[in-house]
């Protein structure tokens, strides 16, 4: 599967999509998951959102 991932017509059109092809390593898909969590966050926090039940 990850060789087929990074085919490059399966790229560009998983890119077209607006996903985005990892690695195949766990650490790297972690890494990738902490970076947009992180991202997330500054965007909430600038935005001023708060939790709401």
């Amino acid at each position: 599967m990850v060789r087929i991932l990074h085919l490059r017509e399966i790229k560009n059109r998983l890119a077209a999509e607006g996903a985005t092809v990892l690695g195949s390593m766990p650490e790297q898909f972690a890494a990738f998951l902490k970076n947009e969590m992180a991202t997330a966050a500054r965007i909430v926090t600038a935005a001023g959102m708060t939790p709401s039940n």
